[in-house]
């Protein structure tokens, strides 16, 4: 068969699916929406190279800008196998795909008060959240040929239910004990577990022990590592364990911080571990 450039059979970007007038008309039509959630600090109108944004923000005597960017990572292979993707929208954004905020200098919770003795609280989480998930689906569906519509009633769900489980949003529970000042420092446990997130907003000289037992693992983390025979700590540094969020607070704090965290019912705190003197690292117990 000969591919030359037979005048005949022209073709144009749109015939590989890609309509550049389509793509010019729907910015036109989204600029009224858009420009309905400018400030007076947007410089700049929808269609530029680059947004500006005047940083001088009214209220703030010393304004802060915070970035983070991340992804769902093989999680998303899970949805395609599954044809399920209403899950990664949502995930995406309690996760972070990427968010900007503002915040006063002289609140910025950098974990530089964090003391021997303050305790180590944890929120309950629904599933594996967006973290463990090339681990996970070596186990489940290279190791045990599971497919994403197999039932296992160890977990009581199939296991593409398992594994979509939306990542909870944690910014309900957090942001009124950030408000009255009680956190002294966050980790939210993503990839790296427990043992690489929690040491980085800890300050030098400080470890923590996390009491193993002190809050219910879910049945789907005690499946993989029976299934997939994963050492306890690779299990900590893969997996969250049933624990999506960990806070460090005063120990003269714990009860008021518990308190107002069980008016959300959606997530059930634990103190799952106290801060030591040592090295900065987490040690099971």
């Amino acid at each position: 068969m000969k591919c030359g450039n037979d005048k005949k059979g022209i073709m144009r970007y749109k015939d590989a699916g890609v309509n550049i007038d389509a793509g010019t008309e729907s910015v036109q039509r989204i600029k009224k929406l858009v420009r309905s959630t400018f400030t007076r600090n947007v410089l700049t109108d929808i269609g530029g190279f680059g947004a500006l944004f005047d940083g001088s923000l009214k209220g703030y005597r010393e304004p802060v800008l915070v970035s983070s960017c991340d992804g769902v990572g093989t999680k998303l292979k899970v949805a395609l196998m599954a044809k399920q993707h209403g899950t990664v929208g949502p995930d995406l954004v309690n996760h972070c795909g990427f968010i900007v905020g503002v915040v006063e200098k002289k609140k910025l919770i950098t974990g530089r008060n964090i003391k021997p003795g303050d305790a180590v609280i944890g929120l309950s989480t629904n599933g594996l959240q967006t973290n463990g998930y090339s681990l996970a689906r070596k186990i489940l569906f290279e190791k045990c040929r599971y497919q994403t519509n197999t039932y296992l009633p160890e977990i009581k769900s199939t296991v593409g239910e398992a594994l979509l489980k939306v990542h909870p949003s944690f910014l309900g529970p957090v942001s009124p004990l950030m408000d009255k000042g009680l956190i002294k420092g966050m980790a939210h446990i993503t990839g790296g577990g427990f043992l690489d997130n929690i040491p980085r907003v800890l300050p030098e000289k400080c470890g923590v022990e996390i009491s193993l037992g002190s809050w219910p693992v879910l049945p789907i983390f005690d499946l993989l590592q029976k299934k997939g025979n994963v050492p306890l700590d690779d299990m900590y540094r893969t997996f969250n364990m049933g624990i999506g969020f960990v806070m460090i607070v005063a120990e003269r704090d714990v009860n008021e911080t518990l308190k107002m965290l069980k008016k959300f019912k959606t997530f059930k705190p634990y103190v799952i571990g106290r801060v030591v003197k040592g090295a900065k690292k987490v040690v099971l117990k």
